[in-house]
């Protein structure tokens, strides 16, 4: 195995909370849609807005139809739903005095680029990949190897760390190390092993 140059960290699951779900949760409850009924209401729409950012407003049309509040209601209520995970932030901390550290993250842009702002996560990565930026998303094999590409390092010279199996299994067919993550303390066991 070649020595470790890149980590790469999933956002929601790992390093925070999953907003969009924590929020359905709480609609959920006041609305009574359930989460099956948010996926296959908003599913399609989200899966376009994530690799383009003109399909964001389709993604927002969908919401706002759903719930009967609008964009700034729904945002407002996400954003006070996100949670950075500061265990997960002081352990990327302390890899990246001797990795390099990136973010690699399906999201939609009205979505995450404020939470990247508000929490500041430029100071704590290098660099942070999303879906809507690269035009791909996970758990799609050409999402891993254009962050590969980007970055210049092989795939047995990284480590991926997300909560989804079938976004890790899907780098680690690429040769990628993969931790699955459950919590901060099995992801530094696991990580150990691998650095």
């Amino acid at each position: 195995m070649k020595k470790i140059k890149l980590i790469i960290f999933d956002f929601g699951g790992v390093l925070g909370t999953d907003a969009i779900f924590n929020s359905v949760k709480k609609l959920s409850k006041t609305h009574g849609i359930s989460k099956d009924e948010f996926i296959a209401a908003t599913k399609s729409s989200w899966h376009k807005a994530r690799i383009n950012p003109t399909d964001d407003p389709i993604y927002w049309k969908a919401q706002e139809a759903l719930w009967g509040l609008n964009r700034t209601k729904i945002l407002l209520m996400m954003f006070d739903e996100t949670r950075i995970y500061k265990s997960m932030l002081k352990l990327s901390g302390s890899l990246s005095k001797k990795y390099r550290v990136v973010i690699l993250s399906n999201h939609i842009k009205s979505i995450f680029g404020p939470t990247v702002k508000k929490y500041q996560l430029n100071k704590y990565f290098s660099e942070i990949y999303t879906s809507y930026d690269l035009g791909l998303a996970k758990p799609d094999k050409k999402i891993y190897r254009k962050v590969l590409k980007i970055e210049q390092v092989k795939p047995d010279e990284v480590v991926f760390i997300d909560d989804l199996k079938h976004n890790v299994d899907a780098a680690k067919e690429l040769g990628i190390q993969v931790v699955h993550y459950k919590n901060v303390n099995d992801c530094k066991k696991k990580l150990k092993k691998l650095l």
